[in-house]
């Protein structure tokens, strides 16, 4: 599970909420925000119309909740793509906030697009993912080892970030269009649901912090004993 952050905590919670809130997923939310989803594609995309497969997970009361939700991150709000049968999948809480239904359909919304299919396959292609975090631990590490002093920390943690570039850009690219789902739904969402994205949007931006950081310190234990050579 790695470390937990506060962010993560709370958003661990809000997602596996055991019981309905004044903004849950109703069925009539449900369905409206559906509406806005087949709207919105044929704005971005015209002509695609995909088909999804919508589970409904109840969540769990408390910390036990939370658990299952830091456990396993796709069991009360997560979305996959095109799978054999032509369709997409959509895992939610009927009790959290229908904002989170919404970002999970902005992710099947950008998969309609060139770029964000591109972006989505790039985060799920497991090799891309290796590649990108190793490039990211050896760089980061490297740099600082190589740079006397710690005056290396950014470039480290922007390389730990570069790994992390396609999950980064999925989920803005989640949030932004389904932003644009809940307006085109007519359900424009509130400042505290927009809240709970940005809340959730940043346990993606801190976990590269925290690679680079480690990564960085790390090589400056190493930097430590490499002489200065003055140009």
């Amino acid at each position: 599970m790695g470390v937990v952050s506060p962010t993560m905590l709370y958003s661990a919670l809000d997602q596996s909420r055991a019981t309905p809130g004044r903004n849950s997923l109703t069925t009539e939310a449900m369905h409206t925000l559906d509406a806005g989803f087949d709207k919105y594609v044929d704005k971005i995309s015209p002509g695609r119309k995909p088909v999804l497969d919508i589970n409904l997970e109840p969540g769990q009361p408390g910390l036990k909740g939370a658990y299952d939700s830091l456990s396993d991150p796709n069991k009360y709000a997560s979305s996959g793509t095109k799978k054999a049968n032509g369709r997409y999948g959509i895992n939610i809480n009927p009790h959290a906030d229908r904002a989170y239904f919404a970002h999970e359909l902005g992710h099947v919304a950008a998969q309609q697009t060139d770029v964000g299919h591109l972006i989505s396959a790039a985060r799920s292609n497991p090799k891309v993912g290796r590649a990108l975090m190793l490039a990211a631990v050896l760089g980061s590490t490297g740099t600082a080892a190589l740079t006397p002093g710690d005056e290396d920390l950014a470039t480290s943690v922007g390389l730990a970030y570069a790994s992390q570039l396609p999950t980064i850009l999925d989920e803005i690219q989640g949030t932004r269009h389904g932003l644009g789902i809940m307006d085109t739904a007519g359900m424009r969402a509130n400042l505290g649901q927009r809240g709970k994205l940005a809340s959730n949007l940043l346990n993606y931006l801190g976990a590269p912090l925290l690679l680079g950081v480690t990564a960085n310190a790390a090589g400056n234990l190493v930097d430590e004993d490499v002489p200065y050579m003055p140009s």
